[in-house]
């Protein structure tokens, strides 16, 4: 009972689902994963294909429909798509109905740093005002489309931040301000913001760029700057009221908001005035020069800040210009000086001094004598000094001069002084003053103790006289309290203490000069003391301009003392702020100058303040002094930082977020700018850590939404005195990372075309792990079959919307049904709904063509495809499996039943037939069937395909010396079978001819002589041309010689035209078939000597006896019919020789050699003679029904094809065979095909011959259910009628078993005979010894034979049946026991040259051996050299078996009795002759005949011992033995043999059990008596095709050996053997065996009918029955 398969089992994935990950930059074609699934259905059942199904997946990848591979499609983009795809691909196998099976592939594209972070807005402008540190600019955002470490960022500044002015925190991109900004520094900043992320390689990191451009804006930060330090300005005293004096001029580097500027000015005398606009300064009030020449005023540059207004205050000192009021005037109008007599020209006399209290030119006087002695003295203009021009004389004294004292102002002022000089003598005259007063003006102020007051000197006209001075008195007598005195030696005038002097206070100090000269009278000099009327007011500041107070002093802290001093002894200086102390920050005190706080100062709000203080005289104040004081107010850490940059609430952070990952940013700031450090204070640095810029990140601890879902981090900021405190709360969010899971995972449905909307087709079912609303499911439709269907979301029934057509292309749909949780990021299944729609067959097939012309050449190969014909059918699956015939069949031709190629069959030819037409069918599978038809026309092109030919191949000619050129010597001819130009032959010589002595018309072939030519020239005697034909296109060619024989006139002997004749002949060749000829030339060209030819005198006779020489002609033939044999000599070399018949003497020869060429002469030969294969109707199309194998001797291609064409089974392409491999398929649906058994017949082709089988096809149905009913009477009747019929078929089949092992074991009775191959009693040595059985002397015979082959030696010719027939019948004649066989080991001496022992046994055809019976020889397998694995052990067990199942059934026939012992040897050893001439022709070389007569003489001969295997079935000959063999050594016992070492023979076993022998246990014994020991073990693996035999030596002892053969029991199983070590052959039975050659008897010439019936006799006679053949 065979089981068919049922596609009942759905393929299974080798996983239920499939992760795998990739890289994103991977190249499209990476492979990903393979899918395997399993179907553990048969056939096509469990062919399985992949598919992928529509979703995430198409369009980015693709999975191989056979190998399960998937592969990408594109470039997987982390970034730019997704990171996950999941898809499902599913596995369909090919049954019907097909089953699926649906899996999950999950790929995670690994993100790879390909994404460089780019900065959202890619420049930006941003405001921040000045003097605001710590601030914050803006948060900067940045995206990368890379995810993790790739997508973990890092802010810097790399440009435009120089000194350090912005920070930037690392983490969280916020910009701040790092320093103070001043707007009116620099407006504009331009920052390069780099942000790179944090691959793990860091050599991948990635980075851009932004600029942020920085705009400072303004705050009133700067005071009003005047554009010079101080202004001077002059007006003259006369000036009118409000005429411009000078312009200030003030810049604020703030914007306009704060920077425009306006003037105030204080002037406490209210004589000047300023534009508070312009900064013009204008007069006020009358002004005289001389009551006040200079006013130092305060002019206040303020700015327009309306919430404090900044000031900057400048000193402007206005000069009031002199007009000349004043006339100069001299102290005195008269003077008197006393003058010595000695008095040197030249010498001073006097210095006149006149004042004039104007300035510049109107102060500046000339002086000049306007009357008196001037010729004597002289006045310098600029000073007054008055000098002697000449000699004075005491008697013209007195002199009187009078001087003029004028000024420079326009108009001049003058005033005149009288100046009397008395001349007297030289011990009278007193020194002398130059100036009778000097006049010191002085400020208003004290005089230190040691200060120069004034210097006074005078002269004397005496050079030894010195002069020491004193002060005689001081008035106002108050300072004449030793308060002042002088330097006796050098008349300086000291502060001898320190003297008060006011503005009113008026000194004058006596100096009297006294001379060393006794009896000179002295002479006194007044220096007064006088106010300086242009210094009068002057007061100045002797503080220090800068003063440092701490912001944290209290209120009425002291701040700086400033003072200021007068000239004025008694000025009292008063004091007041004038400027910068707006907002009353400090007090002065008005008399002190103590400067104090009167408000609380912080150096965050304003570090410096800088205030103007004015002192002025208390008597007068018109004098003031104004100073610019400097206050700077000291930093202390009296701040608490401050948040200023917090999370707006709270924060969100994935439980998936990793190490690094940015979640908040907190700052503070601190007004003091001190270092500011944050630390989270209840969270490990495992969880959370912040940075010292307030970046909140994640730590290396996994978080856990399921643990933990919310922390509080507190967060501390201390400038490490103070510390603030926030709480920032962090969410952890969940993720959705549990999918939904659909159950199953695919669903398969069919719809009818004809289906209404409406219908519910299928409820799919998904869950998911997840809670809340990540479980939530959600169920779409992924693809559509145009919106024929739809899914409700929340149930998942799927229910059709409008009926779907069936379409050709499609008829299978795989919708993908995808399941959605409405998590954050949403995670989804898919589940594969396949709905198949059903077609109705309605199309017939359409050619593309109504007619193919297809050309082809003439050389086209065979096997190759022609071209293809195409037909289609709008139908689909077995409606539109469509089955090609080329009706009529052709054997020319081929087609793919189907693809519709066409193939060539056999070679074509262009001049045979020109044009094929060919009748094209074309049928679908559908119910019912229908054709269409189609004509091929099939041109067959001409094609250079044959060579030229020359008529000869070697032509000969003689010259004599000198003949003249252009002389025609010979034609040389050439034909060709193709057509036109292919068939156009040009001649050429190719070589030979290196001087060119000859030429060879390229047309006509005619050579000529070129020119002269002599036996020197030519260089020999001998010119051997070789020439060439050629054709057409393709150029092919042929070759040819020309012999020229060159004589010389003194000639006498003959020539021949080579030296060596060569050829080669089939070994086939018949009698007189024509070799070559042999051709010599006479010397006398043109006379009419003839030349015979003979065999030279040496020649054997062998060559004599096969070969013959025409005498005249020199035509060499083959002298008798069978006497070329290639297996017996290949090669023939002897001489010949020519003889000139007018002179014996005159003679030449040559070698001739002639090679036998091996015939190809065999036709296909099937493996059986008939194949029967069964198929059931469930099969699928395609499904190998079988296969039928043959082999041809010849090595030829085979094809085979259905013969019988008008089979049902063939016309309607039930069954299709594959041309080439041979095997059958199930060509369309056999559904509903009734059970039947279908004969047809399968050609197997070789080009050349055909070989037929019978092919059996039994189709069944196994799903045919037995009908049963209520029996009736006739039912009941014919049951019983069955019954009894069966019952009489047991019994026959009983007694004809019975009757079988009554034969067999008679036959083992004999089998075991201890004389069992021995000879007839009248022959046997063994007087007392049984006669044998017919069969036992068969056998004997056999072992004869074989005995005898063996010892025809090595070296002898190779045998054949005809020599075999000779020596056994020799050897029989003589009375030698047959049974006796020598073998040998070793280097093979008893084999023929060529083989050893071990060599692989020749292959045989087995188609051949027709002789003994067509029927039998199909059983064999394999052929010569072929796929079989026959080889020629395996052909002598099947003939012997079908000898002896002849023989019993002419047995069981009657025809034979059991004990018939008559055996006629003469009818044996001529069939077996024959079957080895058989074996030789097939092998197509001499067999290896000792390897025969060995296998031969085993099965004559056999000694079966050993246990039987019960299930043990033996090798078959009808199959190929694939199993491995193992020959082991086994023993036994035996007795009463001789013992002689070498010789196979039978022998008695012992058996161990009563059971029959099976070949397993086969083994060839020796014989001698005793316990048998493994010598050689031999092991071989798959004997299907001819292997080597290896021997490996086993444990022996050197004077024993045997044979032994196992045949394991695996399938198929063969026997094997071998032998332990080769005998000694001395030389008497070396001349024996010679001997037995000699009296070899020839049957070769017996009457073909009487050879006939001695085969059938021997093969009725021979056969082994069929349990016995099973047994082999």
């Amino acid at each position: 009972v065979t089981v068919q398969d049922v596609n009942d089992n759905s393929p299974v994935f080798q996983f239920s689902s499939y992760m795998v990950e990739i890289e994103e930059n991977e190249p499209a074609g990476a492979s990903l994963i393979t899918v395997r699934a399993t179907d553990h259905d048969s056939g096509s059942n469990g062919n399985i294909t992949y598919q992928l199904l529509p979703g995430e997946g198409m369009g980015k990848f693709k999975v191989d429909p056979i190998s399960g591979v998937v592969r990408t499609t594109a470039a997987l983009d982390r970034d730019s798509g997704t990171g996950r795809y999941s898809f499902t691909i599913i596995a369909i196998d090919a049954g019907s109905p097909m089953l699926t099976t649906g899996v999950d592939v999950n790929v995670n594209v690994n993100d790879v740093n390909d994404c460089a972070p780019r900065f959202l807005l890619p420049s930006t402008v941003y405001p921040v005002q000045e003097n605001r540190p710590g601030s914050t600019i803006a948060t900067l955002l940045v995206f990368d489309c890379d995810k993790g470490p790739n997508a973990r960022i890092t802010y810097s500044i790399i440009e435009g931040n120089e000194g350090g002015q912005f920070d930037i925190s690392a983490k969280g991109g916020l910009l701040v301000v790092q320093h103070p900004l001043d707007r009116e520094n620099r407006t504009l900043y331009e920052l390069t913001i780099q942000v790179c992320d944090s691959p793990v390689n860091k050599s991948q990191t990635l980075c851009g760029t932004t600029k942020v451009n920085i705009t400072v804006t303004d705050d009133n930060d700067n005071s009003p700057i005047f554009n010079q330090t101080s202004y001077s300005g002059a007006i003259a005293e006369d000036a009118v009221l409000g005429q411009s004096v000078l312009q200030v001029g003030a810049m604020d580097a703030d914007s306009p908001l704060y920077g425009i500027v306006h003037y105030e000015m204080t002037d406490p005398t209210g004589h000047f005035v300023i534009n508070r606009t312009t900064g013009v300064v204008g007069v006020a009030a009358a002004l005289n020069h001389e009551d006040l020449s200079v006013f130092n005023l305060m002019v206040e540059a303020v700015d327009n800040d309306p919430h404090g207004a900044r000031r900057t205050s400048v000193g402007v000192t206005i000069a009031i210009l002199d007009v000349n009021d004043f006339t100069p005037t001299f102290p005195k109008s008269q003077y008197t000086v006393n003058v010595s007599a000695a008095i040197m020209n030249g010498s001073q006399v006097f210095n006149l001094t006149a004042f004039d209290i104007d300035s510049t030119e109107n102060g500046r006087i000339t002086y000049k004598f306007v009357s008196g002695t001037s010729s004597d003295f002289t006045v310098v203009p600029s000073t007054g000094l008055v000098l002697t021009q000449q000699k004075l004389s005491v008697a013209q004294s007195p002199y009187q001069l009078t001087t003029v004292a004028a000024d420079h102002g326009s108009p001049s002022r003058s005033s005149e002084a009288n100046l009397t000089v008395n001349v007297l003598a030289a011990s009278l005259a007193p020194p002398r003053f130059l100036q009778d007063i000097t006049t010191v003006q002085y400020q208003v102020g004290d005089i230190k103790a040691s200060d120069h007051v004034a210097q006074v000197m005078a002269i004397t006209d005496d050079p030894s006289a010195s002069i020491t001075y004193s002060i005689v008195a001081v008035m106002p007598v108050t300072y004449d309290d030793g308060s002042f005195s002088v330097d006796m030696r050098r008349g300086a005038v000291f502060a001898a203490k320190d003297v008060m002097l006011s503005s009113s206070s008026r000194i004058q100090i006596i100096v009297q000069a006294s001379s060393s000269v006794a009896g000179s009278p002295p002479s006194t000099t007044t220096v007064q003391l006088q106010r300086d009327l242009q210094q009068h007011t002057f007061l100045y500041f002797i503080s220090p301009p800068i003063a440092v107070i701490s912001e944290d002093a209290p209120t009425g802290s002291h701040v700086l003392m400033v003072q200021a001093k007068s000239a004025i002894k008694q000025s009292s200086p008063r004091y007041a702020i004038v400027a910068g102390n707006d907002e009353k920050f400090f007090t002065i005190n008005r008399l002190t100058g103590n400067i104090r706080t009167l408000k609380v100062l912080d150096h965050e709000t304003r570090n410096s303040f800088t205030i103007s203080v004015m002192a002025s005289d208390a008597a007068n104040f018109s004098r003031v002094a104004i100073a610019t004081i400097k206050i700077d107010v000291s930093n202390s850490n009296d701040n608490p930082p401050v948040w200023h940059t917090l999370p707006a609430g709270a924060v969100y952070v994935s439980e998936d977020q990793g190490d690094g990952t940015f979640i908040a940013l907190v700052q503070a700031s601190d007004a003091d700018r001190s270092p500011l450090q944050y630390r989270i204070t209840n969270q490990p640095a495992t969880l959370f850590n912040i940075s010292q810029k307030g970046e909140i990140t994640r730590g290396p601890q996994p978080l856990d939404y399921e643990r933990k879902k919310t922390y509080m981090l507190n967060v501390s900021c201390s400038d490490g005195v103070r510390t603030i405190l926030t709480t920032v709360t962090v969410h952890v969010t969940d993720v959705n990372d549990n999918p939904p899971v659909f159950f199953p995972r695919t669903l398969s449905k069919v719809v009818a075309e004809s289906e209404q909307p409406g219908l519910v087709i299928a409820t799919v079912v998904a869950t998911d792990d997840d809670s809340g609303a990540n479980s939530e499911i959600a169920y779409s439709l992924v693809n559509n079959i145009n919106n024929s269907i739809g899914i409700d979301n929340h149930t998942g029934v799927i229910t059709l919307l409008k009926t779907i057509p069936y379409q050709q292309q499609v008829n299978t749909y795989f919708v993908t049904v995808r399941a959605s949780d409405h998590g954050t990021t949403p995670r989804t299944a898919t589940l594969i709904l396949m709905i198949d729609i059903l077609d109705v067959n309605d199309h017939s097939p359409e050619f593309s063509q109504s007619t193919y012309v297809f050309n082809i050449s003439e050389a086209y190969p065979t096997g190759e495809l022609i071209d293809t014909v195409t037909a289609t059918d709008q139908d689909s699956n077995k409606n539109a499996l469509l089955t090609y015939n080329v009706l009529g069949g052709s054997k020319y031709f081929s087609i793919n039943q189907r693809t519709g190629s066409l193939y060539l069959l056999r070679s074509l030819d262009h001049e045979v037939a020109p044009v094929y037409y060919l009748n094209i069918s074309a049928n679908d599978d559908g119910s019912p069937q229908r054709f269409a038809y189609t004509e091929v026309v099939i041109h067959v092109l001409d094609a250079n395909d044959n060579s030229p030919h020359f008529e000869q191949k070697v032509y000969t000619v003689g010259i004599t010396e000198h003949v003249p050129p252009n002389k025609a010597l010979l034609q040389v001819v050439a034909w060709d079978e193709d057509e036109g130009s292919n068939a156009a032959i040009s001649y050429s010589i190719v070589s030979g001819d290196p001087n060119n002595v000859f030429r060879l018309d390229l047309a006509t072939g005619i050579l000529f002589v070129h020119r002269p030519v002599t036996i020197q020239d030519a260089g020999q005697r001998t010119v051997t041309l070789n020439i060439q034909a050629t054709d057409g296109v393709r150029s092919h060619t042929d070759t040819a010689k020309i012999v020229i024989i060159i004589f010389s006139d003194n000639e006498t002997n003959p020539v021949f035209t080579s030296p060596r004749y060569a050829v080669s002949v089939m070994e086939n060749a018949p009698r007189g078939r024509f070799l070559i000829q042999v051709k010599a030339l006479h010397p006398r060209l043109l006379s009419s000597v003839a030349i015979h030819y003979y065999f030279a005198d040496d020649t054997p006779q062998l060559i004599r006896d096969t070969f013959s020489i025409n005498a005249t002609t020199g035509f060499i033939t083959v002298r008798r019919a069978n006497a070329l044999d290639y297996e017996r000599k290949i090669v023939y070399d002897f001489r010949v020789k020519a003889q000139d018949q007018s002179n014996g003497e005159r003679e030449a020869y040559a070698k001739v050699v002639i090679t036998l060429l091996n015939e190809n002469e065999y036709k296909p030969i099937f493996s059986k003679p008939q194949y029967t294969f069964s198929v059931d109707v469930t099969r699928s199309v395609g499904y190998n029904v079988g296969g039928v194998v043959a082999t041809d001797g010849d090595m030829d291609v085979i094809r085979y094809y259905f013969h019988n064409v008008s089979t049902t089974s063939v016309n309607d392409s039930l069954f299709v065979i594959d041309p080439v491999h041979g095997s059958i398929e199930v060509g369309r649906d056999l559904t509903g095909t009734k059970p039947a058994v279908l004969n047809v017949t399968v050609k197997a082709y070789d080009n050349f011959t055909t070989s037929s089988v019978n092919v059996s096809l039994i189709i069944t149905d196994p799903s045919a259910e037995e009908v049963t009913s209520s029996p009736s009477s006739s039912t009941v009747l014919i049951a019983a009628v069955v019954i009894v019929v069966l019952f009489l078929l047991v019994v026959l089949i009983v007694v004809i078993v019975v009757l079988r092992k009554r034969s067999h074991q008679h036959k083992m009775k004999h089998r075991i005979d201890s004389n069992y191959g021995a000879m007839p009693a009248s022959s046997s040595s063994n007087g007392g010894a049984p006669t044998a059985t017919r069969m036992d002397s068969s056998r004997a015979l056999l072992a004869s034979i074989s005995s005898a082959v063996m010892e025809h030696g090595s070296d002898s010719p190779p045998l054949n049946g005809h020599a075999i027939e000779e020596i056994s019948m020799q050897r029989i004649s003589s009375g030698t026991n047959s049974t006796y066989l020598p073998m040998s080991v070793g280097n093979g001496s008893a084999y023929p040259s060529g083989y050893a022992m071990g060599a692989a046994y020749p292959m045989v055809g087995h188609e051949r051996l027709h002789e003994f019976g067509e029927e039998g020889a199909g059983e064999a397998w394999g052929g010569l050299g072929g796929g079989g694995a026959m080889d020629v052990n395996t052909m002598v067990f099947s003939k012997l078996a079908e000898i002896e199942a002849d023989e019993h059934e002419a047995i069981m026939d009657g025809v034979r009795a059991f004990n018939d012992d008559t055996l006629s040897y003469a009818e044996s050893i001529g069939s077996v002759a024959r079957f080895v001439d058989e074996l030789s022709s097939q092998a197509g070389e001499p067999l290896n005949l000792h390897q025969i007569a060995k296998q031969l003489s085993a099965l004559g001969g056999l000694t079966l011992i050993g246990n039987v295997d019960a299930g043990s079935n033996g090798p078959s000959p009808h199959t190929p033995a694939k199993a491995a063999a193992t020959a082991s050594a086994s023993a036994s016992e035996a007795n009463n043999y001789p013992s002689t070492d070498g010789v196979l023979s039978t022998m008695a076993p012992t058996w161990q059990s009563q059971q029959e022998v099976e070949a397993s246990d086969l083994l060839i014994g020796d014989q001698r008596g005793g316990e048998q020991e493994p010598n050689f073990n031999l092991s071989m693996s798959d004997l299907g095709a001819p292997e080597e035999i290896t021997l490996s030596p086993g444990e022996t002892s050197p004077s024993k050996g045997y044979w032994s053969t196992t045949t394991s029991n695996n399938d198929q199983d063969t026997t094997v053997a071998s032998q332990q070590a080769p005998p000694t052959v001395t030389n008497h039975e070396q001349e024996q065996r010679q001997d037995a050659l000699d009296q070899m008897i020839d049957f070769g010439d017996e009457d073909e009918d009487e050879r006939s019936v001695m085969t059938e006799d021997l093969t009725d006679e021979m056969r082994f029955s069929d349990y016995e053949c099973d047994e082999v």
